[in-house]
């Protein structure tokens, strides 16, 4: 069985807050660059109208880590089959499929027309959004079983062999790569203040200059076994190891706090001074980013291999058990939840008043 982090994983905030349309697209796996997890633009679905929510549309798409990513009106999301396909985002219609490897755990990352995913063929893909016709392809020596992050036209990704790569995004050129993770499959990276982060298998964070590649820092988890994806604020960043969150100094490396944190193996959200996650407790963790106090541990009904998404107010998550969940971000408690089938262990997707998750298949839900 593959690792848990396998099937996971810009200067200014205002620079990487651009790269989403002002309508609230939500275009890579992380939201922006940052890997926040937070939709800021989301105004229709909120904690008074998200119990309302119905299903829109449904398509018999299997999918396994995969997120779907919404841009200029389409969903696109990867397959298990291989194959990359695009629905109208709005009714679900399908739009275009192209195969692009034999299994897709990667979620797809728009930006300028086109859709960005990495294979377990060992190779990222560059498709135009429109069509799903190729516009390149670049082998990078191992499975991608994390999500491509897009900033600054670039591309920035890692794969099972603990390799980081910097691509030109409209040419797929190798900017520079990084092979000094020793511990196996990279995350899903974050990129802020200048730098790229990326965690591996043995629980290890690293800081990478974005231009040169050149290391800045190391720290994390020793001799552990998980770190999820890195999210990073104005002053830190964020990682989950199997032993616990850290909060590290994101220009240093330093330790800010450390606190336990339950059996997670997902990654977390980060909104309004606070950072989220499940677990394989039956519980979900809020804890203050200034100091790592627990603000709650909600008990919950299923557990969750699933990282949460965040929007104005409330966090929705997949669970164990084939559903997907929306709870008050501020208290815990539980808003509404709805049957898929399947393990939801991909990351739900809020997008412009609708929701939408998948496993066995991929549905999308909305107000009546």
């Amino acid at each position: 069985m593959r690792s848990a982090v396998l099937l996971i994983a810009l200067a200014t905030f205002g620079l990487v807050q651009s790269a989403n349309a002002a309508s609230g697209d939500w275009r890579q796996w992380g939201y922006t660059a940052r890997g926040l997890r937070q939709n800021t633009h989301e105004s229709q679905l909120t904690r008074k109208t998200v119990p309302h929510l119905v299903l829109k549309w449904s398509q018999p798409v299997e999918i396994s880590y995969s997120s779907p990513a919404v841009a200029n009106g389409m969903l696109y999301i990867g397959c298990l089959d291989g194959s990359l396909r695009a629905f109208d985002a709005i009714s679900g219609t399908p739009a275009w499929s192209a195969k692009v490897g034999s299994h897709l755990d990667s979620s797809p990352a728009v930006a300028d027309g086109t859709v960005y995913v990495g294979s377990d063929d060992g190779s990222l893909y560059a498709v135009n959004a429109e069509s799903g016709a190729l516009r390149w392809s670049v082998i990078v020596g191992a499975p991608v079983v994390s999500s491509p992050t897009i900033a600054h036209g670039k591309v920035f990704v890692g794969n099972t062999q603990g390799t980081v790569f910097a691509l030109d995004a409209k040419t797929g050129m190798i900017k520079w790569q990084q092979s000094r993770v020793t511990n196996g499959a990279i995350s899903t990276p974050a990129v802020a203040h200048e730098l790229v982060y990326a965690a591996d298998a043995g629980g290890l964070i690293y800081a990478y200059d974005e231009d040169s590649g050149q290391v800045a820092w190391m720290n994390g988890f020793l001799g552990h076994q998980f770190a999820g994806a890195p999210a990073v604020d104005a002053d830190n960043v964020y990682i989950l190891g199997d032993s616990g969150l850290k909060a590290l100094d994101a220009a240093t490396g330093s330790e800010v706090w450390e606190v336990g944190a339950g059996q997670i193996q997902s990654s977390i959200a980060v909104a309004h001074g606070q950072v989220y996650s499940g677990s394989l407790d039956h519980l979900l963790f809020d804890f203050a980013t200034m100091n790592g106090t627990l603000l709650y541990d909600a008990t919950v009904q299923n557990t969750t291999r699933s990282t949460p998404a965040l929007a104005n107010g409330v966090l929705y998550i997949g669970s164990d058990a084939g559903t997907v969940e929306a709870y008050d971000a501020k208290t815990g408690m539980s808003l509404w939840s709805a049957q898929i089938g399947g393990s939801v262990v991909s990351s739900p997707t809020v997008s412009n008043g609708m929701l939408y998750a998948g496993a066995a298949t991929l549905n999308a839900y909305g107000l009546p």
